[in-house]
C-alpha cells in the first residue's frame, strides 16, 4: 500500500479560492444569501481537510464541487429551520399561548386604547 502525502491545503486554497467563492456566491444568490459565500468556502475546506479524498485527478473540480455542496447545505439547513420553526420556538419551558389568549390580549389592547383616547378627549375639552 502506498501512502499519498497530504495535499498542501494552503496552496490549493490560494490557487482555487476565486473559483470556489464564485460557485458558492452563484449557488446562494438565488436565495439572497450571496454574502454567505465565504462561509460555504470555509466549510468546504474544513470538510476536505478532515477527510481528504484519495486519488483526485483535478483539485479545482473537487474543491468547486465540495463548495457547491456546502452552499446547498447552508440553504437546506435554513429551510429546515424555517419549516420546523426552531428559530422562534420558546425553549424556556413556558406554556405556549393559545388562540384564546391572543384574542383576549387583542381585546384588552383595544379597550386600553379606547380608554386612552377617551382620556385624551376629556383632557382637551
Amino acid at each position: 500500500m502506498t501512502t499519498v502525502p497530504p495535499p498542501d491545503w494552503a496552496a490549493l486554497y490560494e490557487k482555487h479560492r476565486d473559483a470556489m467563492y464564485r460557485v458558492a456566491a452563484r449557488t446562494l444568490r438565488g436565495a439572497g444569501r450571496a454574502h454567505e459565500a465565504e462561509d460555504a468556502v470555509m466549510k468546504a475546506m474544513v470538510s476536505l481537510m478532515e477527510r481528504p479524498p484519495q486519488g483526485v485527478q483535478n483539485w479545482e473540480a473537487m474543491l468547486v464541487k465540495v463548495t457547491h455542496r456546502r452552499a446547498l447545505d447552508l440553504l437546506k439547513s435554513t429551510d429546515i429551520q424555517h419549516a420546523s420553526g426552531s428559530q422562534i420556538a420558546d425553549h424556556d419551558g413556558a406554556v405556549p399561548a393559545t388562540v384564546e389568549d391572543d384574542v383576549i390580549e387583542a381585546v384588552d389592547r383595544q379597550r386600553a386604547a379606547a380608554r386612552n383616547c377617551q382620556d385624551l378627549w376629556i383632557g382637551v375639552s
